[in-house]
């Protein structure tokens, strides 16, 4: 609906308009009358009329003084030009003020309505445009910011390394440039970015909050909290801001842990801060948790990961080049409950630790697949990417308990282990891991045998005692690589299971008949006389 003002010092003419445009009440109504020119401003000043119908000759100020300072002040308002005289000035003065129409008095009810119809198309279209335009604009401003949240997403992920400029109106603030904090939210299950950022727009008493969403993690929300350079709160900033991302993530039901990252003061260092603010989340203890996690601040390292030592590690690899994929099953919930109860376990210590383990079956799957054994497996890129992702003890339980059963199915039709007779696949596991402390026991432990079964086996099968055969497997192995490297002899005695090198010479002589540095330069006598000949 649509508002006119009409302005006449004449009662009757203004009432006169009034009724001849009440047909178009539907679109356009009358919302005062003037009776001069200076009580025509107080009016437009108080009602804001779309449209003014004004008469040229007045007291107190004449259309001809009225129309310029309309055009001044209010030129979005529609003029309607009325006068007794067709004279030139005025309808000189009426153009030059951008008039829509100039009509001479008396003028019928079709003239008025007809010239009032046309106004209001204009004002339609005139409207249109506009919003047309806002809608451009707004249109605009939310590509604009959209490409610059995945600007500040790619340099978390490290996959931008230039500045540039923020050209949103939402995101100019980031122009100047600031020290912020870098928080890693990770829930337990999706986040909720729009919320989180209503949230955080209400609620930063300090600075500027700013959340971006993790690009493929629905659980990972960061956000960029902003503090203007020598803030005295600013040491204070990054505890008392994750106090009101916990509050928030409590009043939404949404469980989340919180990593914080060093003070930084250039947005291209935004992948290091992710980088910390994970390492922050990888140092909550997994006997419990903190509820938050802080990096330490002036400090590049890592979190110190603390040592494992399972005595389950080589039974657990054992069943699963077996393929026995309930024990392996069993034995890895052993495991996880192994480190939720060992002091000072991180969920980095986890992640380092089934690292290890997986480098270890990489061995095992490298012997299956002919791969030479001085290639040393290593943790895949994809795998440490995804393990990179995973901060809850749970997901990294079930991440690599189905990489385990999943190596364990690989290998157990194929399995050394697949013998029928007993002491075969014992001499089997000695072959494979004598470097490793043997004993009668863990082997009856493996094989779920007793001990004096074992014994007798291998006097039955092998004439002698376990003991023998295990010396006889490390002496033959020591002779192998006495040939076939020029490591030291107590760097040999240690890779083929003793760890006193003493013994280990005196078992050699005993065994060879010749000492270790005797039994490499016979060796190479023999590979010299062989060449020349």
């Amino acid at each position: 609906m649509y508002t006119y003002l009409i302005v006449d010092d004449e009662t009757l003419i203004r009432k006169g308009v009034i009724k001849k445009l009440a047909p178009l009440s539907h679109l356009v109504e009358c919302c005062g009358e003037a009776d001069s020119g200076a009580a025509a401003i107080e009016c437009i000043e108080k009602l804001r009329p779309d449209i003014v119908i004004l008469d040229m000759q007045m007291p107190e100020m004449g259309g001809m003084d009225l129309l310029p300072w309309l055009n001044s002040h209010y030129p979005e308002i529609s003029l309607i030009v009325i006068s007794a005289h067709q004279n030139f000035d005025y309808i000189k003065q009426a153009i030059s003020c951008k008039a829509v129409d100039y009509i001479l008095k008396p003028f019928s009810r079709e003239q008025i309505q007809k010239i009032m119809m046309d106004v209001i198309d204009g004002l339609q279209s005139r409207t249109q445009l506009e919003s047309r335009l806002n809608t451009m604009e707004e249109e605009k401003e939310a590509a604009c910011f959209h490409l610059e949240l995945q600007y500040l997403q790619n340099l978390i992920q490290n996959t931008e390394k230039e500045h540039r400029k923020f050209v949103s109106k939402k995101l100019d603030y980031l122009n100047h440039t600031r020290v912020f904090f870098l928080f890693s939210l990770y829930f337990s299950d999706s986040a909720d970015p729009d919320s989180l950022q209503e949230w955080l727009d209400e609620n930063t008493p300090l600075g500027a909050a700013l959340s971006i969403p993790h690009p493929s993690l629905k659980k990972m929300q960061y956000v960029l909290l902003l503090l203007p350079y020598n803030t005295e709160e600013e040491s204070d900033a990054p505890e008392s801001f994750a106090e009101i991302l916990l509050l928030w993530t409590s009043q939404r039901h949404a469980p989340a842990e919180i990593g914080i990252s060093r003070r930084h003061n250039n947005l291209l260092e935004l992948h290091r801060a992710a980088m910390e603010s994970a390492s922050a989340l990888d140092s909550q203890p997994v006997g419990g948790s903190a509820g938050r996690s802080i990096y330490q601040s002036g400090s590049e390292a890592e979190p110190v990961s603390v040592m494992v030592s399972w005595d389950r590690e080589e039974e657990f690899l054992f069943r699963i080049e077996c393929g026995a994929l309930a024990e392996v099953e069993q034995l890895a919930d052993g495991l996880f409950r192994f480190y939720q109860s060992l002091p000072g376990c991180t969920l980095m210590t986890v992640k380092h630790h089934c690292e290890h383990l997986s480098i270890r079956c990489g061995l095992i799957l490298n012997y299956y697949l002919n791969i030479p054994e001085h290639t040393p497996p290593t943790a895949s890129h994809n795998m440490q990417a995804i393990i990179s992702t995973l901060h809850s003890l749970a997901e990294v339980r079930q991440y690599y308990l189905q990489f385990f059963l999943n190596v364990a199915q690989m290998v157990s039709a194929k399995s050394v282990y697949n013998q029928s007779e007993p002491i075969d696949r014992i001499r089997t596991y000695i072959r494979r891991n004598y470097q490793n402390d043997l004993t009668q026991d863990f082997l009856a432990s493996l094989f779920y045998m007793n001990r004096s079964y074992i014994s007798q086996l291998f006097r039955r099968k092998t004439g002698g005692k376990f003991i023998d055969y295990l010396n006889d497997v490390r002496i033959e192995k020591a002779c192998e690589l006495l040939a076939s490297s020029d490591r030291k002899i107590y760097q040999i005695a240690r890779a083929v299971g003793y760890d006193n090198p003493k013994y280990f010479f005196r078992l050699f002589h005993k065994k060879t008949g010749v000492t270790p540095e005797e039994y490499r330069l016979l060796h190479r006598r023999e590979e010299e006389q062989t060449t020349q000949s």
